[in-house]
């Protein structure tokens, strides 16, 4: 978390981060060391787009509340004004809106009844992508 803090107000048009994760509890040189440089390879091959490793960081729990969905959007659009480059940070605002959308509709799609309520009813169009949409 820490260096996706850090990397953030670097970003830039056209210069984009991937974020590579080591297995846990280790570090770079005992795995070559023990596994070759191909393990390393293997590493950086799954590295992930820093936008990607912000959404899995803040989106590790329950979102299952609106009270838990909105303090997953303070803390995303707070790591969004760290970007400096403006618009770097409506592309990476826009990439969290959809995500935070797209949660939002699966639960509302894979729930048959939301506390007590009938099922949000929604347009086809924004079940577009998303196999778990089941009203269509």
């Amino acid at each position: 978390a820490r260096a996706l803090e850090r990397a953030l107000p670097l970003l830039k048009t056209g210069l984009s981060l991937r974020f590579a994760t080591l297995p846990e509890g280790e570090n770079p040189e005992p795995l070559v060391l023990r596994h070759g440089g191909a393990a390393m390879r293997e590493v950086l091959e799954r590295a992930e787009p820093l936008a990607e490793t912000m959404w899995r960081l803040e989106t590790a729990g329950n979102l299952e509340t609106p009270e838990r969905r909105a303090a997953l959007e303070q803390r995303l659009e707070a790591r969004v004004r760290l970007i400096a480059d403006r618009s770097v940070q409506a592309h990476y605002r826009q990439f969290c809106r959809e995500r935070v959308g797209a949660v939002r509709h699966d639960l509302e799609c894979n729930e048959e009844r939301l506390d007590g309520f009938d099922r949000i009813p929604h347009a086809a169009s924004d079940c577009v992508g998303r196999s778990s949409c089941h009203d269509h």
